[in-house]
């Protein structure tokens, strides 16, 4: 059983409410979306977080930047759990939380940056667990509509960071060219060295450019953290 709460350097996640618990894969790709913002100097002044579940992903990128940043989450006791997160955080006045269906709230801003880790397991079988199957299926926001409307929601020159399994990566950035978004820069991630790619991150723009693609393994092959998984989580983990 997965322990109620996850501690980092600066900030405690509770899950205990949340059907989606705190992954390392989450973990980097919330790493890897905040390095990303402060390395290149990216003038996010206000950040969305998509089905933000315990408010693992704005915590993170409320410790690197300086930005405002909400989060809307459709299931109750996820929206309790990130909510009590963010409010014993040191960065409280910078986040807030809505809840509600993404397709369908009236949010009062637009935004520099939209980030999410959407459902996983389109048409895999389902759980008898509702809340575990909006975080975890297409049972709620489909894929197709997230790029949809997060292109409603961006501001001019915004940019949408995306976390998916890696078998679902070339339907997804073929989905969200429709809808306006290309590739910039599309980092493999393998959960250990020799085996398959298991996750993407994706980070789209509005404007079609040539894709820089990088790979990024978790653990060597003695199960040890690799030199660019510890690098990126090593302002987080408490034992990094």
């Amino acid at each position: 059983m997965p322990q109620s709460y996850f501690q980092f350097k600066q900030f405690t996640v509770q899950q205990d409410q949340a059907a989606m618990k705190v992954t390392t894969d989450a973990c980097l790709f919330g790493a890897w979306v905040a390095e990303k913002v402060q390395r290149e100097g990216l003038p996010v002044q206000r950040a969305l977080d998509i089905g933000a579940g315990t408010g693992l992903l704005m915590l993170q990128l409320a410790q690197q930047s300086t930005a405002i940043i909400e989060g809307i989450e459709v299931d109750s006791g996820a929206y309790r759990q990130a909510t009590e997160n963010c409010l014993a955080s040191p960065w409280a006045e910078r986040l807030h939380l809505y809840h509600g269906d993404m397709r369908e709230y009236p949010l009062p801003h637009t935004y520099d940056l939209i980030l999410s880790n959407p459902p996983f397991y389109e048409q895999s079988l389902l759980s008898p667990d509702r809340s575990r199957n909006l975080a975890l299926h297409d049972a709620g926001l489909r894929v197709e509509e997230l790029s949809r409307v997060a292109a409603e929601w961006i501001n001019p020159g915004g940019h949408l960071a995306v976390l998916l399994p890696h078998f679902r990566s070339g339907k997804w950035q073929e989905t969200a060219a429709t809808a306006g978004w290309f590739v910039r820069e599309w980092v493999q991630v393998r959960p250990r060295e020799g085996k398959p790619f298991f996750r993407s991150m994706c980070w789209m723009g509005r404007e079609a450019v040539e894709a820089v693609k990088q790979e990024i393994v978790i653990a060597d092959a003695a199960g040890n953290y690799t030199t660019d998984f510890i690098r990126l989580l090593q302002p987080y983990y408490l034992y990094l």
